[in-house]
C-alpha cells in the first residue's frame, strides 16, 4: 500500500495518514515511523540544536517515534522536535508539525 505522505497539503491529512487503522498507540507509532521514512528518504543530514549531524533514520523509544543520528561516529536517539532539516521542504516540516500536535492530543 502506498502511503502518498510526500502528497500531504495540511496537519490533518499527516495525522490521517500516519494513524489510518491504527487500533492502539503501538500501531499509531509504526504509521508514523513509516511516514516519516518515506518523507525524510534521501535526507542525509539534519541540525540538531545548531550542530549539523547525520540522519541514519527513525526508530522507536517507548511508544514514541524518534529520529537516529550520528553524531562523533555514535548512534543516538533524538525526539523529533530536536530536529531541523537543513533544507526543509513544506511537506517537511508539515510532517513535523503534524507529529507534534497529534503528540499534544494523545
Amino acid at each position: 500500500m502506498e502511503l502518498n505522505c510526500d502528497k500531504v497539503r495540511n496537519v490533518k491529512q499527516c495525522i490521517e495518514i500516519a494513524t489510518t487503522d491504527a487500533h492502539d498507540e503501538d500501531e499509531a507509532a509504526s504509521g508514523w515511523h513509516a511516514c516519516f521514512e518515506d518523507v525524510f528518504d534521501g535526507i542525509e543530514e539534519v541540525k540538531l540544536w545548531d550542530e549539523t549531524v547525520k540522519l541514519s533514520g527513525f526508530g522507536f523509544s517507548k511508544n514514541a517515534v524518534v529520529a537516529i543520528v550520528e553524531k562523533k561516529k555514535k548512534k543516538i536517539k533524538v525526539t523529533l522536535d530536536s530536529i531541523q532539516p537543513i533544507k526543509p521542504t513544506k511537506v517537511h516540516l508539515l510532517w513535523l508539525k503534524a507529529w507534534q500536535e497529534w503528540q499534544k492530543g494523545y
